[in-house]
């Protein structure tokens, strides 16, 4: 068993999930995200609950060298990739004039940059593996603007399009890409964004990392492009689809703006 599925972000949330739902379907794992203990532990857990092989690569893809630094670990590993999920991402709330400047760069460099670059680096070892998939992790965020969230939302829409282009670039090549479009998730991703205490008033309607994962897992070996988890979502995009983006700003701005 030599194939190896990439995960970026695998320490929590969806990023962890995927990497449970790729080791049960007999795939060793290259986990990265920023907090090495926790990856450790991960990794410990992996190991035993499925008996696959986990490395671990500690990185921080707000550091525009993390990308390549990931990837030189991975040929000096001398392990060939097959499946490259692209998942590390946050986000930030707040009116963006006033949030830190420096928390809205990381967040591009995250969200879209490092994303960017792993597939550049990571598609044509994908090509020679033969059969190589690429799943980038985006959100229901990217079809909509977002007031309150700009950035994350933008950089959600620049990930969708992206993987869509991808695909058709890369159709030839037997690498395929898909994106994961989750709406709100059971993760720390509301704590970093400083809106958890709103989000806790939802928690009911968010669904599980787990089953995201299992769902973006199925439709990546599936070949489908766009994966929405969940009827709730498929909805809520098929409703947004035929709206004016101006009325979909003013009902965002009231869903994100701070109560």
């Amino acid at each position: 068993m030599n194939n190896y599925a990439l995960i970026t972000g695998a320490s929590t949330g969806i990023g962890y999930a995927l990497a449970k739902v790729a080791a049960k379907n007999n795939f060793n794992l290259i986990i990265t995200a920023r907090n090495e203990a926790k990856l450790q532990q991960v990794k410990a857990e992996i190991e035993e609950e499925f008996k696959v092989k986990v490395e671990v690569i500690a990185a921080n893809l707000a550091d525009p060298k993390s990308p390549k630094h990931i990837f030189d670990e991975v040929q000096k590993l001398g392990l060939k990739v097959q499946v490259l999920v692209n998942n590390a991402g946050f986000g930030s709330n707040g009116r963006f004039d006033l949030l830190p400047w420096e928390n809205e760069r990381d967040m591009v460099q995250v969200n879209i940059t490092s994303l960017m670059e792993m597939c550049h680096l990571f598609t044509p070892k994908l090509i020679e593996v033969g059969n190589g998939k690429i799943l980038n992790v985006g959100s229901i965020a990217g079809f909509i603007p977002g007031p309150f969230m700009a950035t994350y939302y933008s950089s959600k829409a620049f990930v969708k399009s992206f993987s869509i282009a991808l695909k058709e670039e890369l159709k030839e090549t037997g690498v395929s890409v898909s994106v994961l479009c989750p709406g709100a998730t059971k993760s720390d991703f509301f704590e970093r964004a400083k809106f958890a205490q709103e989000m806790a008033k939802k928690e009911n309607a968010m669904m599980s990392a787990a089953s995201v994962a299992e769902i973006g897992w199925s439709g990546l070996f599936k070949g489908k492009t766009v994966i929405i988890s969940g009827l709730s979502n498929l909805i809520i995009i098929s409703i947004v689809k035929h709206l004016p983006e101006t009325w979909l700003a003013k009902g965002t701005q009231f869903f994100n703006k701070a109560k």
